[in-house]
């Protein structure tokens, strides 16, 4: 148990996630933009259900795998790699990059925000 708590702000925002969709899962339409072209137009949609939960679910498999193969050179802290940096890469790749940026941007394109792609 001690080792998974060294990863509790990667799984802070697995549960954020999932909150973020919970409060608005409610005010979607059935149908939520999912997929949008190199040209920045809606492509693809998926109902609201599936939309707002797969981000969340991508990012507790990517959590937990990171989690469950920890490389075994950082578990063991030998050489000059620093097991406390670890925990940090998981929350970043796990947990920010996906859940955040992909999970907020499908939510608010399905409640009518027109996002600009840069």
């Amino acid at each position: 148990m001690e080792g998974v708590k060294r990863f509790r702000l990667a799984i802070a925002f697995v549960v954020a996630t999932f909150a973020m969709s919970a409060v608005l899962y409610p005010m979607l339409p059935a149908m939520i933009p999912t997929h949008w072209s190199a040209a920045g137009r809606i492509d693809g949609w998926m109902p609201k259900l599936l939309g707002s939960l797969c981000a969340p679910l991508v990012s507790v498999v990517i959590v937990v795998c990171l989690i469950v193969f920890e490389p075994i050179r950082i578990r063991e802290d030998t050489g000059d790699l620093d097991a406390r940096q670890y925990p940090k890469v998981v929350a970043g790749v796990g947990g920010f990059i996906f859940i955040f940026i992909v999970n907020l941007w499908v939510l608010l394109a399905g409640l009518g925000w027109h996002l600009a792609l840069p």
